[in-house]
């Protein structure tokens, strides 16, 4: 089996010039940007997908400084990596490759995947996006000022308590009005049932939401609230007083025959005006407990709930869009990122048995302790400027793109102590 396929690789003399990198002497330059960048209010991070910065979590300043001590000798060394490594040839021909070095190459494409998908998207439903935002922002406000969640009350919560209340309005009255001379057949009987069943559960629903915004509505020197208060009050009243004027009526009707039934017979009739008044109460008693389901699902203050729900709407449908349209090719990024690693494995595979793999593979070895060494001063830096700012006690805002967490919240705002606690990480991109 032939094991060194090619020429030997040329003298790392580009790795051994970024390796030699006297960092010490070239941090004053970096540190005494402090003053000045402490003095900013909105500092943007470098993201792992920004084409052009060295890394992740870097500040304008760092990235200058970077650029100008380090970025040179550090992209000709591995420019001459890669060189080297491609120069391994496989038994079979073929080009070579490093397999840590195409790794980290991978985990940058899969990062700009993502972030091309997100971009994409955010630009395709930005007006949708923009409206969650600012329902988010309202609601936030709200929460603030009243120092809870909302309480909402769901679509499917507000059906179960009408069905409720319909269920045993209908046991009520279904009889009454099957036997009333203006019900000519046992259909129109369950229908004007429904009708009056819908009529005493909205009212109850109107009622107990009232009630329960009472002190919305009448805060004091306040007439527009009040105004807006008084619909739900009379709309409830005159639902429950026009039901309860038909299911008296059919009441009436339906108890006349059976007091002239019991006259003939010679049996005590039944008491009108109890009956009457009972199925009265029984429809009262259905009334007050739609009314009592909804003064506990609704909030008292109902511009902060039309918020929650309006949030919760907006979010629901970007989370429908996210699925059809971003998380398939999120899903992409992933499978073409675990197939260039799976690739990478058996590609290495066939060019381990070559001397030079080796000797390239230390190569790279070496300048990722060299990065090391660099992030270190570039966390002194960080560190000396989160503590800056913070004696300082200005608000400063550090904000970073990132596309590793939820694609619809890509923009993180820190604050310096968490600035100061965030990775930093160079790139083995060379651009």
């Amino acid at each position: 089996m032939q094991e060194n396929v090619g020429s030997p690789p040329r003298p790392h003399s580009e790795v051994e010039e970024y390796t030699s990198l006297d960092v010490s002497s070239r941090l004053p330059a970096l540190l005494e940007n402090i003053e000045r960048e402490a003095r900013g209010t909105d500092i943007q991070l470098t993201a792992a997908h920004d084409k052009g910065a060295p890394g992740a979590g870097l500040t304008p300043s760092a990235v200058a400084w970077f650029n100008a001590h380090i970025a040179v000798p550090r992209a000709r060394a591995i420019s001459r990596i890669e060189s080297d490594a491609r120069a391994i040839r496989p038994e079979g021909g073929g080009e070579g490759m490093l397999e840590d070095l195409a790794n980290e190459q991978a985990e940058l494409d899969r990062q700009a995947r993502r972030a091309k998908a997100s971009q994409e998207f955010q630009s395709q439903h930005s007006s949708l996006i923009e409206e969650h935002s600012r329902l988010a922002e309202s609601y936030r406000r709200f929460r603030s000022e009243e120092g809870r969640e909302a309480k909402v009350a769901r679509s499917w919560q507000i059906l179960l308590a009408l069905c409720v209340v319909l269920l045993p309005e209908s046991l009520l009255n279904y009889n009454s009005f099957r036997v009333a001379p203006f019900i000519q057949s046992a259909f129109m009987a369950v229908g004007l049932t429904f009708i009056v069943g819908i009529a005493i559960a909205v009212a109850g629903h109107m009622f107990g939401s009232y009630i329960r915004r009472l002190n919305y509505y009448r805060r004091g020197d306040d007439s527009g609230r009040e105004r807006s208060g008084t619909p739900w009050l009379v709309f409830s009243l005159f639902l429950l007083v026009a039901a309860l004027a038909v299911v008296g009526v059919s009441r009436f009707y339906y108890l006349v025959p059976k007091i002239a039934e019991a006259v003939a017979i010679g049996a005590p009739p039944p008491n009108l005006a109890f009956s009457i008044a009972g199925l009265l109460i029984g429809n009262l008693l259905c009334f007050l407990l739609g009314a009592i389901v909804a003064f506990i699902l609704h909030d008292p203050n109902p511009d902060y709930e039309d918020t929650a729900k309006n949030v919760h709407r907006a979010a629901s449908t970007l989370q429908k869009l996210r699925r059809k349209h971003l998380e398939p090719k999120l899903k992409q990024a992933e499978a073409r990122f675990a197939s260039d690693r799976t690739q990478n494995t058996n590609r290495a595979k066939a060019l381990r048995t070559n001397a030079n793999y080796a000797s390239v593979s230390a190569s790279f070895e070496a300048l990722k302790a060299k990065d090391k060494e660099i992030i270190a001063a570039l966390q002194d830096y960080r560190d000396r400027l989160a503590h800056g700012i913070a004696q300082q006690g200005r608000d400063v805002v550090f904000r970073l793109d990132d596309y590793s967490g939820d694609p619809l919240n890509t923009r993180r705002f820190m604050k310096p102590s968490e600035y100061a606690a965030l990775p930093i990480s160079l790139s083995v991109s060379k651009g």
